[in-house]
């Protein structure tokens, strides 16, 4: 009897545990997280984009990096794309 009890219980909880572990949950993305610091890094340190807020630069590498790496698109249509969509919009 305690085991229908403890698995009763146990199947109730988890709906509520599953929901929080969705919450919780983050983008995920295949690129390294290596790879964006270094996006950001590398722009950051360009002159051209120096007075750029910081959130537009890693907009713009998850953006390139995305199109790169998860989809598998030419480095430079991409790179551009998200030049003008995050940087110069």
């Amino acid at each position: 009897m305690f085991f229908f009890q403890a698995i009763a219980r146990a199947s109730s909880l988890f709906p509520i545990v599953f929901l929080a572990l969705f919450a919780l949950d983050g983008p995920v993305h295949s690129y390294p997280s290596s790879e964006f610091d270094q996006c950001v890094l590398t722009a950051k340190a360009n002159p051209a984009v120096s007075s750029v807020p910081e959130k537009s630069i890693k907009a713009f590498c998850d953006c390139a990096l995305k199109a790169n790496i998860d989809e598998g698109k030419d480095i430079q249509p991409s790179a551009e794309k998200c030049l003008s969509k995050h940087i110069n919009n």
